[in-house]
């Protein structure tokens, strides 16, 4: 799986300081965001030939990925289990619909 953000990214995203004591939280939350923007995308990020994603649609994933472990950070519980909107239309356009 690409780190398309980085730990790194995210803490500066959410505007956290250096400080470690959510590392683990926030690195399980990133690969859960890109797990589940693969999904409503239909597509990995990283492996999918018949669909690559190009430079410009990295930027929207990875700004989506960052959105998604915002609005996770702020309400730990879930939400509603919908994707934010936000989320949903930086990824709208990026969507690989079986036909």
């Amino acid at each position: 799986m690409t780190d398309l953000v980085s730990l790194a990214d995210i803490k500066l995203h959410l505007r956290l300081g250096d400080d470690t004591i959510e590392d683990a939280l926030l690195t399980t939350m990133l690969r859960a965001a890109q797990r589940r923007c693969e999904t409503h995308m239909g597509r990995k990020i990283d492996a999918d030939p018949d669909h690559p994603l190009g430079e410009d649609d990295l930027i929207l994933v990875g700004q989506a990925i960052r959105v998604l472990v915002g609005a996770w950070y702020r309400d730990r519980a879930g939400g509603d289990g919908d994707l934010p909107q936000p989320v949903l239309w930086l990824l709208q356009d990026l969507r690989v619909i079986a036909v």
